[in-house]
C-alpha cells in the first residue's frame, strides 16, 4: 500500500515546475534532473517528461477527481508488473513502474495527490489515426496480446479503480438529470445530439439486462485501448505496447474491443468539425484480423452476439459523456474552446449512426472473423 510523505504543498491548478521538481525528488531515478516538461495530450492526469543524466521518464499525478481511490490503481499496477516479470519474455511488454525512495511505488504529498514514475518508452509514438492496414491489424495483436496475458491472473486480485466505468445506464441517468431543471433548449445542436440519445435508450436497457443477469463473463480488462493508448515504433509499422493502465480492473471483452474499434476506425479526428465521421470496415476488418487471430479462443459464443451492439453502444456512451460534460461546464473531460465537449458528442453519436448503417456487412464480418479461427 502506499505511504504518505509531507512536502510542501501544491497548488490544484497550474502546478508550478518547481514544485514538480520538488516530487520528482522523491523518486532515486530522477536524481540529477536536468529538466522537466509538460508531457502527452491526456484529458485526465498530469503528466511531466522528466530528464535526467540516466535517461528520461514520466512523473504522473492521478487525477483523484476521476479516481477517488488511486491507491488501488497502484496495487494492480504493483500486482501486474509482478505478475509480467514472472512471465518473462512470454508477457508483453508494459511500462515500468518506478519506486519512490520509501521504497513504495507512489509518491502521496501534502495535499493528498498520488504521484509515479514510469518508464517513457524510447524511440516511440503514438497515431492520430490508423493509415495503413497492418497498424490496425497491429493494434489488434496488441490489445489481443494484452488479453491473453491477463486470462491467465486470478480475477480477485484486482480492484475496481474506476467501478462506473462503461456503466451506460448511469451514464444515461446522470444526462436525464442534468437535463431535468432546463425548460427550455435553445441550441439546435444539443437539441439533436438528446434526440438521437432518446432513440437508442433501448440499446443501453438491453446491455445492462444482460449484464445484471451475469451472461457476460466478467475478465480482466484495460478499459481504456483507444488508439492513442497504443505505442508505435518510430516506423509506425509495429506497435510496441499498451499504455495508461489506470483503468484496468474487472470488466468486459466487448467493450475493450469495441473501445478499441471506435477510437481507431473513425477516419477523422473526433475534434474535427462535425459531418466528418466516416466509419472505416476495412481498418476493422484488419483490427479484428490482428484480434481473433489470437484471442478467439477466449471468447465465448454470447459475447460473439453482442459484439456488433457493443461496437453501436461505445460510441453512444461516449456521447452521452461528452453532452453531460458540456452541460455541466467541463468538468472532465479537458477542453481547448468552448464547445469543444459538444463537437465531440456529436461526433461520437454520427460514428453510431455510421456502424449502424453497416450493420449487415459488420454483422457478416464479425462471424467470419471469430468463427475463423
Amino acid at each position: 500500500m502506499t505511504s504518505v510523505v509531507h512536502s510542501p504543498p501544491i497548488p490544484r491548478s497550474g502546478i508550478k515546475l518547481e514544485h514538480v521538481s520538488i516530487i520528482a525528488a522523491h523518486f532515486p531515478v530522477c536524481h540529477g534532473t536536468i529538466n522537466i516538461t509538460p508531457f502527452g495530450q491526456g484529458f485526465i492526469n498530469d503528466s511531466y517528461c522528466v530528464k535526467t543524466q540516466a535517461g528520461e521518464f514520466v512523473l504522473q499525478r492521478i487525477n483523484q477527481r476521476v479516481f477517488s481511490a488511486p491507491e488501488r490503481i497502484m496495487d494492480n499496477l504493483q500486482y501486474l508488473q509482478q505478475a509480467r516479470l514472472a512471465l518473462g519474455n512470454q508477457a508483453p511488454r508494459l511500462p515500468q513502474l518506478f519506486p519512490a525512495a520509501s521504497g513504495e511505488l507512489a509518491f502521496v504529498d501534502h495535499d493528498g495527490g498520488t504521484w509515479r514514475v514510469l518508464e517513457l518508452i524510447a524511440n516511440s509514438q503514438t497515431l492520430m489515426t490508423i493509415n495503413q492496414p497492418n497498424q490496425a491489424r497491429e493494434v489488434g495483436r496488441t490489445l489481443a496480446e494484452f488479453h491473453t496475458f491477463v486470462a491467465q491472473l486470478p480475477r480477485q486480485h484486482f480492484k475496481l479503480t474506476l467501478p462506473t466505468l462503461h456503466d451506460s445506464a448511469q451514464y444515461l441517468a446522470q444526462l436525464q438529470q442534468r437535463l431535468a431543471p432546463l425548460h427550455t433548449i435553445q441550441d439546435t445542436a444539443i437539441i439533436d445530439a438528446i434526440s438521437f440519445i432518446n432513440q437508442r435508450t433501448g440499446l443501453i436497457q438491453r446491455f445492462d439486462t444482460v449484464q445484471a443477469a451475469e451472461l457476460l463473463p466478467l475478465r480482466i480488462t484495460h478499459g481504456d485501448p483507444k488508439l492513442t493508448n497504443i505505442l508505435f515504433d518510430l516506423s509506425g509499422q509495429s506497435a510496441l505496447c499498451l499504455i495508461d493502465l489506470d483503468t484496468i480492473q474487472p470488466g468486459l471483452l466487448l467493450h475493450d474491443v469495441a473501445d478499441c474499434v471506435r477510437s481507431c476506425c473513425n477516419r477523422f479526428d473526433e475534434d474535427q468539425a462535425d459531418g466528418q465521421v466516416i466509419f472505416d470496415q476495412a481498418c476493422c476488418r484488419e483490427l479484428f484480423a490482428g484480434y481473433f487471430a489470437i484471442a478467439a479462443p477466449l471468447w465465448t459464443p454470447i459475447e460473439s452476439a453482442w459484439l456488433f451492439d457493443a461496437l453501436r453502444l461505445l460510441p453512444l456512451e461516449l456521447g452521452i459523456r461528452f453532452l453531460t460534460d458540456h452541460l455541466n461546464g467541463d468538468q472532465y473531460f479537458r477542453v481547448t474552446e468552448p464547445g469543444q465537449n459538444l463537437l465531440r458528442a456529436r461526433n461520437q453519436l454520427a460514428l453510431v449512426a455510421a456502424i449502424e448503417n453497416q450493420e449487415l456487412a459488420l454483422r457478416t464480418l464479425i462471424n467470419q472473423c471469430v468463427s475463423g479461427y
